[in-house]
């Protein structure tokens, strides 16, 4: 399984601060637009293929799925989930009384945390690759702050069919659903 089973899920603590996602890594895209002016929703963490990816912070992993080989990327390739992202992360974390949710997409295949799984803060949870819509291997990472409890957070999730943009969708920047505001990585990650 990939995605959440029924249950009454719960994070033990909160994180005091932001973890950084990817040891050794640089940032090759910000967030909201490439340098051509297209739409780009997240922050790119560029490293070298299986770099350690880290959890930033306590949390509860909602979705880990590794369908694709590690360095199968290319412009074009729309596998993995949601569509493009290769090998994909999707988590809730907690920090400073505020809930979150982040993904990781672009992942090589080794994924080690499992759907339901708690997490702790600096935990590796995967390695970095080039799956899915990528050119190099980086971390593409997207955050939202969460306006709903854990467990509604997690319905919506499921009954959503897995929808990692958490009712924001992926057409405009900066938007916010019942459930969640898009924000820019850069504004909560430390030490990128």
């Amino acid at each position: 399984m990939s995605c959440l089973v029924d249950g009454n899920y719960e994070i033990d603590s909160y994180s005091s601060f932001w973890q950084n996602p990817v040891e050794n890594g640089t940032i090759s895209a910000g967030c909201w637009s490439y340098p051509d002016g297209g739409l780009h929703l997240g922050l790119d963490i560029a490293s070298a293929m299986y770099s350690d990816v880290l959890a930033v912070a306590n949390g509860i992993v909602l979705y880990a799925h590794a369908p694709v080989d590690s360095n199968n990327g290319y412009l074009g390739n729309w596998c993995g989930w949601p569509n493009g992202g290769g090998n994909t992360i999707c988590m809730v974390v907690a920090v400073n009384d505020r809930l979150y949710a982040i993904s990781y997409a672009h992942l090589s295949n080794e994924i080690y945390v499992t759907s339901g799984q708690q997490v702790s803060q600096g935990t590796v949870i995967a390695k970095s690759g080039n799956s899915g819509n990528s050119t190099g291997p980086h971390t593409h990472v997207e955050v939202f702050e969460l306006k709903q409890d854990l467990n509604s957070i997690v319905e919506y999730f499921r009954n959503s069919g897995a929808d990692f943009s958490f009712g924001c969708g992926y057409s405009e920047a900066a938007t916010c659903s019942g459930y969640a505001c898009r924000i820019d990585p850069e504004t909560v990650l430390e030490g990128v």
